[in-house]
């Protein structure tokens, strides 16, 4: 049994699918009717990691989803770093019919050894038409709650940052 969790709501053209938990060679990933529908949203910021056997089920999933709903965009929202590192290193992660809207950045305080996330989100925190080296300057750095003291941002982000503006 999967301990991948899925909820989606439907409105007319829109439809949001929640995940929470692993993906593991055990998930099983929803069936989607998409008759009419233009954007599917997919919240993924409760995924807590992905092992190999996962990301096999989730590229085969994407993938089909890019096939049969080409007319249909794919929006991530609140996409987890276990998920980044992939779609930086697998070029079929996500479909080309993709944007991302908004992903966890890891940062690390490496005075008291505390980790923490931060939302970064398209035409806020990161741009939509590339690489904005200002923006991104006051993005990589973090005060740890716990100390004070600057932490800093996973250098693997900027390819993600790059990759997210590349597909609006």
């Amino acid at each position: 049994m999967s301990n991948l969790m899925t909820s989606y709501t439907k409105d007319i053209d829109v439809i949001k699918i929640s995940f929470a938990g692993p993906i593991t060679e055990t998930s099983l990933f929803p069936a989607l009717n998409l008759e009419g529908v233009k954007h599917v949203v997919l919240h993924l910021g409760e995924i807590s990691y992905i092992n190999s056997g996962g990301v096999c089920l989730w590229s085969q999933w994407i993938r089909e989803f890019g096939e049969n709903h080409a007319s249909s965009m794919l929006i991530l929202d609140h996409m987890p770093y276990v998920l980044s590192r992939y779609i930086v290193a697998i070029g079929n992660f996500i479909p080309k019919n993709s944007q991302i809207k908004s992903f966890l950045a890891p940062y690390y305080c490496a005075n008291c050894n505390v980790e923490s996330n931060r939302l970064l989100r398209a035409g806020k925190e990161f741009s939509t038409s590339g690489l904005d080296q200002e923006l991104l300057a006051t993005e990589k750095t973090l005060q740890c709650e716990k100390c004070g003291q600057i932490m800093e941002i996973d250098p693997l982000i900027e390819h993600v940052i790059n990759l997210a503006a590349s597909l609006f």
